[in-house]
Order: structure tokens, then sequence, then C-alpha cells
């Protein structure tokens, strides 16, 4: 199914980051030894993502996704 909406980031961890029903807000993650994938979604590079992470994922964009700047 296609997600209708919209995504700001995307960080896929090895490790549990939040201990409580509440967490900090951040503008942009960064990565740390922990983070699995890290996509920031700043640019997509022809028809993938950049992957921020360690493990250089560069997931490939499906469908009509594209991206727009928020104030």
């Amino acid at each position: 199914h296609f997600f209708a909406g919209r995504v700001d980031g995307i960080r896929l961890s090895s490790s549990e980051r939040y201990q409580s029903p509440t967490y900090p807000t951040h503008k942009r993650h960064l990565p740390d030894r922990d983070t699995r994938l890290l996509l920031n979604m700043d640019d997509i590079r022809v028809h993938w993502l950049y992957d921020e992470s360690r493990s250089m994922a560069h997931p490939v964009v499906h469908g009509d996704a594209i991206l727009v700047a928020e104030p």
C-alpha cells in the first residue's frame, strides 16, 4: 500500500532510543553507532534517497514521491 502524507525523516536503530511516552523532537537527526538507516529527506538523488548511516543503504524511490520544502 502507498502512504498518502508527509514524512520528515526516518531513523532505524539497533537500540531502544526512548524510555518514556514523550521524547525530544529534532529538526534533523544525526547518525551514531546504533543508527542502521537514516533518511533526513533532504534530497532525492535521481531515483534514490541518501542514507546518512554507516550502512549506506540508499533506498530506491518508487512511485510519484516528491520532496516538498517546508518553512
